[in-house]
């Protein structure tokens, strides 16, 4: 069956691994410059309109030692250290190492952790292992609260379509959404064809919210030229269902069954979880 990580053929589980991304550059963590939380977050006030405490937010601050208390409210006393990887618009991600003889039988070398400033305090977004921003290309992808906060702190984030139906940039493969099910057809024909018998057309593969996927044999198509395109690196998603457009196929899959397949010109592949 096809793996789960999307661009090396493979969907990653999601919390597994620990992110090791690596320590703050000085761009990172510096407070106080334009764009990052350390700035002004409203209009400067003028002579004719005075500025109330209403109109000019609390700088968050970027420090190890400001967000360190509240990660180990959250996550435990095991917490001894943070990491700061970077702090801007309110937002931070942070490492936070434990001390692995408070946390037996098992511990993390470190937890990712995301961070939001309200203004008063920090407030922990989510924290765990294997979430780090740059996995942008991983089926499903990060949840949406994690997506936001890379989206703040500066890390490029994939387009999620939610239409009926969409395209591939080659032209050459187009799906419909339809009956909690994604139908997606290749104009070039499914190549090698199933073994068994098609009076029809083997025009592509279906996947349902909870199944596995299947050649489908049709004598009409569901790709239609004026669907939205899904841009190589660009995801679509329904119900229980996720599509991610690459440059070698498409891949879809559902997190019901972990059923998938990868559709390409050259080949397909699917099977169940």
């Amino acid at each position: 069956m096809i793996k789960r990580l999307a661009l090396a053929g493979a969907v990653a589980i999601f919390f597994a691994g620990c992110s090791g991304n690596s320590g703050p550059t000085a761009a990172d963590t510096k407070a106080g410059e334009p764009g990052t939380s350390g700035s002004v977050s409203a209009s400067e006030p003028t002579s004719s309109s005075p500025a109330t405490s209403a109109e000019i937010s609390a700088a968050a601050p970027c420090t190890e030692a400001d967000i360190l208390p509240v990660l180990r409210r959250r996550i435990g006393h095991q917490v001894v250290r943070t990491k700061v990887v970077r702090c801007q618009n309110d937002y931070a991600r942070v490492n936070a190492v434990p001390d692995s003889s408070l946390c037996p039988p098992t511990c993390y070398q470190q937890y990712e952790a995301y961070v939001r400033w309200t203004g008063e305090g920090w407030r922990v977004v989510d924290f765990g292992t294997g979430i780090g921003c740059e996995d942008t290309t991983s089926l499903p992808p990060l949840p949406t609260r994690i997506r936001r906060a890379c989206r703040a702190l500066g890390y490029p984030q994939p387009t999620v379509l939610r239409t009926p139906s969409f395209q591939m940039p080659s032209r050459n493969i187009g799906c419909a959404w339809s009956d909690a099910a994604i139908r997606c057809d290749i104009l070039s024909g499914l190549k090698p064809e199933p073994a068994k018998q098609c009076e029809l057309d083997w025009v592509g593969l279906v996947l349902s919210s909870e199944g596995p996927p299947e050649p489908n044999c049709a004598g009409d198509t569901v790709y239609d030229r004026g669907s939205p395109m899904l841009a190589y690196g660009d995801l679509w998603h329904q119900a229980r269902l996720w599509c991610e457009s690459q440059r070698s196929g498409l891949l879809c899959f559902n997190t019901a069954s972990n059923g998938s397949f990868l559709l390409s010109r050259e080949s397909w592949e699917g099977g169940a979880g």
